[in-house]
């Protein structure tokens, strides 16, 4: 089978974040966006009837929601992690600096998909 290739368009920094985040994570970007995609699609496609009102009502898809952002929740703190494990010699050092970057693109996504619900 041949390799899979995904093309998003997103904010470079954003993107940047992400790709930051799983390198320290120790995950694929292909292999968490796949899990990502498959999980809206299994959202939209599963039991049609048992789970149709799952995205068509509000709260059906804030439910959704929130579990995507606990992930995204999951892949910052593993980057905070990271940047508080960065000794205070090196806290000046573009790896340091990087980290916090990362953290706060990603805490910026969280707070834009909150906001998609308010």
């Amino acid at each position: 089978m041949g390799s899979k290739q995904v093309k998003i368009t997103i904010e470079p920094e954003i993107a940047e974040a992400f790709k930051t985040a799983c390198t320290n994570k120790g995950v694929s970007m292909t292999k968490e966006l796949t899990r990502l995609m498959s999980d809206h699609a299994r959202i939209a496609t599963r039991d049609q009837f048992k789970n149709k009102g799952l995205i068509e009502n509000r709260g059906g898809r804030r439910k959704e929601l929130n579990k995507l952002i606990a992930r995204i929740e999951a892949i910052r703190d593993a980057e905070d992690e990271y940047k508080n494990r960065i000794p205070e010699n090196l806290q000046s050092g573009s790896a340091y600096e990087s980290a916090v970057q990362t953290v706060e693109a990603i805490d910026q996504a969280i707070d834009w998909l909150n906001e998609a619900f308010s």
